[in-house]
C-alpha cells in the first residue's frame, strides 16, 4: 500500500513528545489508506478508508500500548 502516489506528513506537538503520522492514500473519499504512527521507539501501522478515524484508531492503540508498560 506504500506505494500510492498521495502522502502527507503530520507532526504533531504533544506533552508527551513529539508525534509523526506518515499518511499514505486517503485520495478521496471511501479509498483506503495507510496511517503509520511513530513515536519514539514504537512504530504502530493501521489501514482504513476513514481518514479521522484511522488517526484516531492509531492513537488509541499507541494509548493502549503506553498504558501497559
Amino acid at each position: 500500500m506504500r506505494n500510492l502516489d498521495y502522502k502527507e506528513l503530520l507532526l504533531v506537538p504533544a506533552n508527551i513528545g513529539l508525534l509523526r503520522f506518515h499518511i499514505y492514500g486517503f485520495e478521496r473519499p471511501g479509498y483506503p489508506g495507510e496511517v503509520c504512527l511513530c513515536y519514539k521507539g514504537y512504530s504502530i501501522t493501521v489501514k482504513g478508508e476513514n481518514k479521522k478515524w484511522t488517526l484516531t484508531l492509531s492513537l488509541l492503540t499507541l494509548n493502549q500500548i503506553l498504558s501497559k508498560k
